[in-house]
């Protein structure tokens, strides 16, 4: 039986925290079909609060076009996002996640503005980074390259910086970053004159 299989039949809903551990490995392993089982098993549980449904968020739009979650887990995410009952610690993190949930939804303003609003918040490290590639997504999408090629510069800095100095419990966020930034640098190059 495989591993994952058997790593997330053991998973309880309540430890929602290691959704984001698991995600960002199941996407650099390469295998599409049991990233998108993980994905469709997240998407089934229970996401009851706030930073339930961050982690949700994270694990389950880690790649665009994967796990295709329907509009109903959509909608619960975005229900469960809300701002109003977490601490100002966690905010960076809630905005950076709904950020990710506008950019999958193909809403870039909403995207952008969420990812400047966590970086106003002070979010940094790998959670910045994070907001600097859904930035450079958002304005790449929004049709100015100037902004989303700096968001982008800015990112790989972050990055660089992240690998030197991340706690291995804090791993996954750094994975997670490098996952959105590769997305980025594909999604922007892609469209570039003579790329």
């Amino acid at each position: 039986h495989d591993v994952f299989c058997c790593l997330h039949a053991k998973l309880r809903p309540e430890e929602s925290f290691r959704w984001v551990r698991i995600a960002p490995n199941l996407v650099l392993s390469g295998d599409e079909a049991k990233y998108r089982e993980f994905c469709q098993w997240v998407a089934q549980q229970p996401v009851d609060s706030p930073e339930a449904a961050a982690h949700a968020a994270k694990a389950i739009l880690l790649r665009p076009d994967v796990a295709d979650p329907d509009p109903s887990t959509l909608d619960n995410l975005r229900q469960r996002l809300k701002e109003s009952s977490v601490s100002d610690d966690f905010l960076p993190w809630l905005l950076t996640s709904r950020a990710l949930l506008a950019i999958r939804t193909q809403d870039p303003a909403t995207a952008a503005s969420l990812a400047q609003r966590s970086q106003a918040l002070g979010v940094q490290g790998c959670g910045r980074a994070m907001t600097c590639s859904i930035l450079a997504l958002a304005q790449h999408k929004l049709g100015d390259p100037k902004s989303a090629s700096s968001a982008l510069e800015a990112a790989e800095k972050l990055i660089s910086k992240s690998r030197e100095s991340v706690p291995k419990k804090d791993i996954h966020d750094l994975l997670i970053a490098e996952i959105l930034h590769q997305e980025a640098i594909a999604t922007i190059g892609d469209s570039t004159p003579g790329s």
